[in-house]
């Protein structure tokens, strides 16, 4: 309501003005709902028509084509006296570029042969965590699991601490609530340096929860697999990794519900996507 309440206000001062401005916006997909023709949308500040936050937008059946929770889009705002109008929504190309390269160039790949569709199971897998246990990911049905790809040696500030900045932040947002309805896994890329004991030092740096957020390794094959169904590119280089950035929901019925292309979504962004999986309880 209070959202509504300050759409409203934001509408009626633009008809004192000039209505027919288009405003651009910058968001990320929460929720598609094709049976209301809506997409919910997490949106950055829109200069000049209202602050940051998270609603929904009336749209074409042809403007939902290609959208799922967790993708980054741009699009403007027409308000009018009856209603606001989206223009010109597009999926944000920047979000899907791929591995940024030394020079500034990106590199498009292909994805993974096993990359998992929205909507679609993701397979069952067996990794080990920080504790040196062993983690099964078909114990985790019925709760929501957020899935991110770090390696401890990452030198990028901008890429894996950011990914595990965001995911200290989803474990002091849903605390009441880690390891019962949310799970948090970092699985590492660098499985041969990032032993259990190194996961474990690394956990502690960041305070992560044992049961709720736990730092994975394994085999090399079987990190493959599991990056595969998320659509994660990588490889080594030298003394690092090349990568791709991506960071999958799982729904509690074990379905992929939401993927991010890149690290550069905001940590409440994040939070709204497992949010509106946690509220699907009450649906």
């Amino acid at each position: 309501m209070k959202v509504i309440f300050i759409l409203i206000i934001c509408i009626a001062s633009c008809i004192t003005t000039s209505c027919a401005r288009r405003y651009p916006v910058d968001g990320l997909v929460i929720a598609v709902r094709p049976d209301l023709q809506e997409v919910v949308i997490s949106h950055r500040e829109v200069e000049g028509l209202m602050p940051a936050m998270t609603m929904p937008f009336h749209v074409t059946k042809h403007q939902m084509i290609g959208l799922y929770p967790g993708a980054r889009v741009n699009f403007y705002i027409q308000p009018g006296a009856k209603r606001t109008s989206v223009r010109r929504l597009r999926l944000n190309s920047s979000a899907l570029e791929g591995i940024k390269l030394e020079d500034g160039e990106s590199l498009k790949l292909a994805p993974p042969k096993n990359q998992v569709a929205i909507g679609g199971l993701v397979p069952n897998f067996l990794l080990t965590n920080q504790s040196g246990q062993t983690v099964n990911s078909a114990d985790f049905l019925g709760k929501v699991v957020v899935v991110n790809f770090i390696y401890t040696r990452c030198p990028l500030p901008d890429v894996c601490p950011r990914l595990s900045a965001g995911f200290a932040y989803l474990q002091k947002k849903f605390a009441n609530g880690l390891g019962t309805d949310v799970v948090l896994l970092s699985v590492t890329l660098d499985p041969a340096f990032d032993t259990v004991a190194v996961l474990s030092n690394y956990s502690a740096r960041w305070h992560a929860s044992k049961d709720g957020w736990r730092f994975l390794t394994g085999g090399k094959d079987a990190i493959a697999t599991v990056a595969g169904y998320f659509g994660m590119v990588y490889w080594a280089e030298e003394d690092s990794i090349v990568h791709s950035s991506v960071t999958g929901i799982i729904g509690r019925d074990g379905r992929l519900v939401a993927r991010l292309e890149g690290s550069r979504y905001s940590v409440s962004q994040l939070a709204a996507l497992v949010q509106s999986q946690l509220d699907r309880r009450n649906d």
